[in-house]
This record gives structure tokens, C-alpha cells and sequence, in this order.
């Protein structure tokens, strides 16, 4: 029987997320939908820098050529290192593309609010375990954004965190994650599935409004 009211209880769940879509998509401008990943994003990735550490991560993101890079950090990182990476990030031309792995740092506790916001040259971000919180608009306006991985300690995303982020095309939320901010995904128009961990017990408001392209819920 409990097992029985678990399935039912996702179902719900599930019904309750595609209205969601359903009920706050409604006109979406037309120039959201103009850009592609396509237009936007060089896929082809020229180099990759491994064990970049806070002390060059700037220098090294200052340096970058045209094209595709990934860039694996090390070490301990702070808030000042994510503002770091930011302003370096925020300077470089409109063809030059990072794909940005904090998987092996130590130390960051949280993505603060608006920490990546319009950093329109990041690709893909691997957040570390270390991290608990997902800030408000933390990475809003990236719109070359076609993948997050968000680590398995993370338990808030907020509100308007992936706002605008029109290339972005799936997001798997981890287990960890207990709540959504209102707006998390608001004008992902690229963004065709999602799934969600079995821990979520709130989802704000519009969470998924304009994301016009959702078809596959999974939770």
C-alpha cells in the first residue's frame, strides 16, 4: 500500500509540473526564440587546462584564443575566486567559449546571487559537492549555457538561478535538492527534459515558465 501511494504521490507530482509549464507559458518573445545552440555555441572544444588554481584562473581565462575551452580547476576556491572567474569571463570576446569544471575544488559553500549573471560565453559548469545552495539569478542571462551539472550536496536552487539561459537543454536535479525557486528555469525555451529528485517538496512559482520545448518530466 505504501508503495502503492509513493507512485500515486509522483504521478501527481508530475501532472503538477507539466500544468505548471502549461499554465505560465503563455506569449514568449519572439526573439528568445531566435537564437539556437547552434548560432551561438562552438561545440568543438581546442584544449583543454587542467589544474588551474584560484591564483591564475583569471590570467588563464584572459589568455584564451577563439573556440571551445575547458578548463578543470583545483584546489581551494572562495567567493572572491567565482567573482574572479566571472570578470574574466564578462571581458572576452563573443568567440571564445568555456566549459568550466569546479568538481575538484574545496571550500565553496554557495553560488551567490547573480555570481555567472550574463556570463554569455560559459558553455557547461560542473558544480562542486561542496556546495549547498544555488543562489537567485546565479547563472541568469548565460545564454551559451547547454548543461549544469549540479553537485550532490546542493539543497536549494533559487529563484530565477537559470533564468534566460535559452540554450540550456536538460538539468538533472539531485537527490539533495528539497527546494525550487519561483522562476529556477524561466524562458529556458531549449530546455526539452527535466528530471527531478526524489527530495523536492516545494517548486515556486512559474518555475518552468516559457520553456516552451519541455516534453519529459522525470521524477
Amino acid at each position: 500500500m505504501i508503495k502503492i501511494k509513493n507512485l500515486l504521490l509522483k504521478i501527481v507530482t508530475v501532472f503538477a509540473v507539466m500544468m505548471m509549464v502549461m499554465n505560465c507559458t503563455e506569449a514568449v518573445d519572439e526573439n528568445e526564440n531566435s537564437t539556437t545552440a547552434d548560432e551561438t555555441v562552438k561545440e568543438e572544444t581546442n584544449d583543454e587546462k587542467d589544474k588551474v588554481t584560484a591564483s591564475n584562473i583569471a590570467a588563464t581565462i584572459w589568455g584564451l584564443s577563439a573556440g571551445t575551452h575547458t578548463i578543470k580547476m583545483t584546489g581551494e576556491i572562495s567567493d572572491a575566486t567565482i567573482s574572479d572567474i566571472a570578470d574574466a569571463l564578462l571581458d572576452l570576446d563573443e568567440d571564445v567559449f568555456v566549459n568550466l569544471d569546479l568538481s575538484e575544488t574545496t571550500g565553496l559553500t554557495e553560488i551567490d546571487y547573480m555570481a555567472f549573471g550574463n556570463c554569455t560565453n560559459l558553455v557547461s559548469v560542473t558544480i562542486p559537492d561542496s556546495v549547498t545552495s544555488i543562489g537567485g539569478n546565479a547563472f541568469s542571462g548565460c545564454t551559451s549555457l547547454t548543461s549544469v551539472a549540479i553537485g550532490d550536496s546542493v539543497t536549494t536552487i533559487g529563484d530565477c538561478a537559470f533564468y534566460g539561459c535559452t540554450n540550456l537543454t536538460s538539468v538533472t536535479i539531485p537527490d539533495s535538492v528539497t527546494s525550487i525557486g519561483g522562476s529556477a528555469f524561466d524562458g529556458c525555451t531549449s530546455l526539452t527534459s527535466v528530471a527531478i529528485g526524489d527530495s523536492v517538496t516545494t517548486i515556486g512559482d512559474c518555475a518552468f515558465y516559457g520553456c516552451t520545448n519541455l516534453t519529459s518530466v522525470t521524477i
